[in-house]
């Protein structure tokens, strides 16, 4: 990110009165600027059973999911802030096929602002044991990876 240039995109987009082409100079300023990202997504959809989205705030969000948008679940790590009301937060809310919200609050937020009902569930934020163990997951799915659950998921 070239903090001169983001931090202009960001006066423009905090006034009232923006357009929809300040918001998307914004999310190209603010970066992780990935346009390969795109072309992988949509040159590889076919490969993968679902697309799963974090921090809907970001390039990768708005140009990605519109490509897979029948298999894109978002994580949304949403924030009551001004970013929640851009166009571009409203359209990529309104594409996806479903959310993975890391809390009752956010769904409420997102859904209450923006009106959309789509497939969601809570699923909070993970810890990772630092030893694991493994022993259950062996048990039910062996030591094999063939034995692995199948199906395919890119995690952007």
């Amino acid at each position: 990110r070239d903090p001169v240039r983001f931090a202009e995109a960001q006066r423009v987009v905090e006034r009232k009165e923006h357009t929809l082409e300040d918001e998307i100079r914004w999310i190209e300023e603010q970066g992780p600027y990935m346009p390969s990202l795109i072309d992988y997504i949509d040159k590889n959809k076919a490969r993968y059973d679902l697309f799963i989205f974090f921090s809907y705030r970001y390039y990768h969000c708005f140009f990605g999911i519109p490509k897979v948008k029948e298999k894109a679940l978002l994580v949304p790590t949403a924030e009551h802030d001004q970013v929640l009301y851009f166009y571009i937060s409203r359209q990529i809310f309104r594409q996806v096929a479903g959310f993975l919200f890391n809390s009752v609050e956010e769904k409420m937020l997102i859904e209450g602002i923006h009106g959309v009902e789509k497939p969601s569930v809570v699923v909070g934020v993970g810890i990772i044991e630092l030893k694991p163990r493994g022993g259950k997951f062996r048990e039910k799915y062996g030591d094999s990876k063939r034995n692995f659950p199948r199906g395919k998921t890119l995690f952007c």
